[in-house]
Order: structure tokens, then sequence, then C-alpha cells
């Protein structure tokens, strides 16, 4: 009876993907990606796939290996981003909108046309 009770304090592990710092989202139906830096959990990514988080998650423990992760960061949060011909305007293929950048402000448009326009201003 005693080992009983001890079995159901054992802390219940949802693992919903086989490798590690990956787990799945039921509320936004997405794969989530994390790892430990400097004994802190960051959050890398949300993907479609498991394999896209599996394959950043990768890619973080070798820039961890290379001491080279605070730049692995920054470029991790803008994969999703594809420059066009206008400074400062990119494609999101994450949300198919495009992004405006000016002066450290972010903000989304429909069309290419109305973000240049809108820098112009």
């Amino acid at each position: 009876m005693f080992e009983e009770y001890l079995e159901g304090l054992k802390p219940k592990i949802n693992k919903t993907s086989k490798y590690k710092g990956i787990y799945f989202e039921r509320t936004t139906k997405k794969w989530n990606v994390s790892i430990n830096y400097n004994k802190e959990s960051k959050h890398l990514a949300s993907c479609d796939t498991e394999q896209e988080c599996y394959k950043i998650y990768q890619d973080a423990e070798l820039a961890i290996k290379n001491n080279e992760f605070e730049e692995f960061l920054k470029n991790i949060k803008h994969r999703y981003l594809i420059p066009c011909e206008y400074e400062n305007i990119f494609y999101n293929t994450k949300n198919s909108t495009w992004l405006l950048i000016n002066g450290g402000k972010r903000k989304y448009y429909k069309t290419k046309e109305k973000a240049f326009k809108q820098q112009l201003k």
C-alpha cells in the first residue's frame, strides 16, 4: 500500500517528442524547441514539424559548443524573414506579410508596395 502511495507522488512526464528539448503545444498546434543555456531555458522557436525543431536544436547545440550562441539567438528570431529589393523591408514567410523595420519599430503590411509607401512617409 505504501508503494502505491509513492507511485502516485512520482511526477508525470509528458513526452510528446522523441527528441530532447522539443514538445508539442496542443493549444497552438505547433512544435516548440528550447534549450538550456547558462542555467536558463531559452525558447528557440515554434515550428510546424518536429523535424524542423530538431534541426534548430542541433544548430543551437553546435552554437553553444562554438561559443556563438548569442549570435545564433539573434539569427533564429529572423529565420522567416527574406529581404527584398527595398531597404528595411522583408517578406515574412511564416505569416505571408511584409515587414517594415523603421527606426526600431516593426509594422506588418499585406503588400510590399504598402510597406514601401509607408517607408517614404
